[in-house]
């Protein structure tokens, strides 16, 4: 293997094990999962209804986001390559579970 590029004078390299962060994207997909799940139950119970619900499910994800932060020590960067990946990665993907849970317990609650 060919050594790489010169690096300039005063920085360094960071080695990253791609094993330790694949486990540490699965823990956060997890954690991201069962929030909207339970964010999605309490719209539900709330009997949110319309934008309201949806706002919800965006400061629900902004909490999320937050407890994230502090459970890695306000530096993502040391478990992550770089801080979106921890704040930002997978907000979305949550939102149809978010809608289900929604829906169902709305249903159960208030229709039924």
């Amino acid at each position: 293997m060919a050594p790489g590029p010169p690096q300039p004078q005063g920085t360094t390299t960071q080695q990253y094990d791609q094993e330790n962060i694949r486990k540490n994207m699965m823990a956060v997909t997890v954690c991201r999962t069962g929030g909207t799940v339970l964010s999605g139950v309490c719209a539900g119970i709330l009997g949110l209804e319309s934008y309201r619900g949806f706002l919800f499910f965006l400061l629900c994800s902004a909490v999320i986001s937050g407890g994230l932060f502090v459970f890695a020590e306000g530096n993502p960067t040391k478990y992550f390559l770089k801080a979106q990946h921890l704040l930002f990665d997978g907000i979305f993907d949550g939102l149809f579970t978010f809608v289900l849970f929604w829906t169902l317990f709305y249903g159960l609650v208030h229709v039924y």
